[in-house]
């Protein structure tokens, strides 16, 4: 992907929509750019200075996990791709060797529907585990993280904020968001179902606690008027996991795949849920899985708009 640095000369612009009375946390929300897409971080902390605090942390993490992940010329990824062909080559970043291997954990699981790997497939990737060291079989192949970068790098961002200071926060990274600890008065988070290309069209909320949620495609059930899903059988792929890259990887798989293999592939996957909006003779559909049907608030206009063809019968039926 375009190697775009974050905004970070712009301050986080911070609304305390609640006063911390009697000891109860802080409400606050921050907006901002990193990796290119729009960062939106919603907070709850003892104090609102703590809150802007951790706002400028989240965006320092961020950056950091750019330069770390990211495929520019001075990045680690780049040196490793100049080198496996001729050479195994020890990985010193922790978070990059751990996230490349997830990526070909998720190619090796969907069969390809997902892969990190170019000028072949995962198949030509060696992994030398205790030494932390990636050998490319054939010369020509590199490792692009972009199909999971943001996942990786808000997993990266928020390992941390679970802390004394922290009560709880949603982060949302273009189409990749993670939830953490209940906010106040509720025993999870409504997480917004949001179209990473039109981030004004939330079609719902689904409820969650200590996961990712993520979108590959367009929920967008107007016809798709020749963009790069016409003649796929699933427009869009929205995976809950416990993740943020392993959610975002597995969108990524879903959308690549027709119906039956998604279904398969949510067969293996543990502790993975999905929506699926695919292409069926009646009209697009939303396919669910079956341990969401309590759980997911569709927008009625969006349910109105997909004729009422929601159906939850997608793998698993009931959460593990």
């Amino acid at each position: 992907m375009p190697d775009r640095r974050p905004s970070l000369a712009l301050p986080a612009a911070v609304l305390a929509l609640a006063a911390a009375g009697c000891g109860g946390p802080v409400r606050t929300e921050h907006s901002f750019e990193a990796l290119g897409r729009p960062v939106r971080a919603e907070l709850y902390t003892v104090t609102e200075r703590g809150a802007g605090q951790l706002a400028d942390e989240l965006r320092a993490a961020l950056e950091r996990a750019r330069l770390e992940l990211g495929d520019h010329p001075d990045g680690e990824l780049a040196r490793l791709n100049a080198a496996a062909p001729i050479e195994n080559y020890v990985v010193s970043s922790r978070d990059l060797y751990g996230c490349i291997t997830l990526g070909l954990d998720w190619a090796r699981a969907s069969d390809g529907a997902f892969d990190p790997v170019r000028g072949a497939d995962w198949r030509s990737v060696r992994l030398f585990k205790e030494a932390h060291a990636i050998r490319f079989l054939y010369p020509g192949l590199r490792i692009e993280l972009d199909g999971m970068l943001e996942g990786c790098a808000l997993d990266i961002a928020v390992r941390n904020f679970a802390r004394v200071g922290t009560r709880a926060g949603r982060v949302e990274l273009g189409g990749v968001q993670y939830a953490w600890m209940p906010p106040p008065g509720r025993e999870s988070w409504s997480v917004p179902l949001r179209d990473p290309a039109r981030p004004e069209l939330v079609i719902g909320t689904v409820e969650t606690l200590n996961r990712a949620v993520a979108v590959a495609g367009s929920l967008d059930p107007a016809p798709a008027g020749g963009d790069d899903a016409a003649g796929r059988d699933v427009q869009a792929a929205l995976a809950v996991a416990d993740t943020a890259a392993d959610a975002q990887a597995i969108a990524g798989a879903l959308r690549a795949m027709d119906g039956l293999r998604a279904g398969a592939l949510l067969e293996r996957a543990r502790r993975t849920e999905a929506l699926l909006l695919v292409r069926r003779e009646e009209g697009l559909t939303l396919l669910v899985s079956g341990s969401l049907r309590e759980r997911l608030q569709l927008d009625e206009g969006y349910r109105e708009r997909l004729g009422g063809r929601v159906r939850f019968i997608l793998p698993p039926l009931e959460f593990p």
